[in-house]
């Protein structure tokens, strides 16, 4: 298919070779972001329950913050996880979700990407929590004024820009089973985290839709 044949011709364009100064020229973000959250874990591995809720309420986000005008939380809540320590699967989605992005749409536009849509599916996750508990909807209710925190908004936006930045219909197909896998995970996580991951990877998809263009025109240069 010429779709696998224009991606193979990226992965080589970006990786001419498989030193380790490529790959860490090629993936710059999501090597710094592994560091940081790697970093950020080691610190809190010894936390009790305690201590950690106390540091989500320092750096994390929820209604109330929102309310009070405190938006400076949205730059830390990203780096900072919802429970204590390192988690390998966090790392494993981050790894997997920051490296295409990066590959095919840059370092900067993933940069990009990552903070607006952590920092807007982090906005409107509160606000539907607010949404749903004036409804009448009890865990939102409970939910609505814990401080909760996390790179996984993030790993799903670059997850919806690196499937929209694909070759051909390999986009359509990709971003589409992303999102009704999200979707189906919706019934089966947290609510907040449910609704994070969706909101994120509407707006990941609405960027890499915006980009594409210019992404396959600089990569068939």
């Amino acid at each position: 298919m010429r779709e696998w044949d224009a991606l193979r011709a990226i992965v080589r364009q970006r990786l001419p070779d498989r030193t380790p100064l490529v790959i860490v020229r090629a993936f710059p973000v999501t090597l710094v972001f592994l560091t940081i959250i790697t970093g950020v874990g080691m610190l809190t591995a010894r936390q009790t329950s305690a201590e950690h809720h106390h540091l989500l309420e320092r750096y994390g986000f929820d209604y109330d913050m929102l309310r009070a005008g405190q938006l400076h939380h949205l730059l830390t809540g990203m780096f900072v996880q919802s429970e204590p320590g390192i988690a390998a699967s966090m790392l494993v989605l981050v790894a997997t979700a920051l490296a295409p992005c990066e590959l095919l749409a840059g370092s900067r536009r993933t940069l990009i990407a990552m903070l607006v849509c952590d920092w807007l599916s982090s906005l409107l996750t509160v606000l539907a929590l607010r949404g749903l508990s004036g409804l009448g909807v009890t865990e939102a209710t409970r939910l609505l004024h814990v401080a909760d925190a996390g790179s996984s908004a993030a790993a799903h936006g670059a997850y919806a820009v690196a499937a929209t930045l694909l070759p051909g219909r390999l986009a359509a197909v990709a971003y589409g089973v992303l999102v009704a896998v999200t979707v189906v995970l919706l019934f089966q996580q947290s609510l907040p985290a449910a609704l994070a991951h969706l909101f994120a990877v509407l707006i990941g998809g609405a960027l890499g839709w915006c980009w594409r263009d210019a992404s396959l025109s600089r990569h068939m240069a």
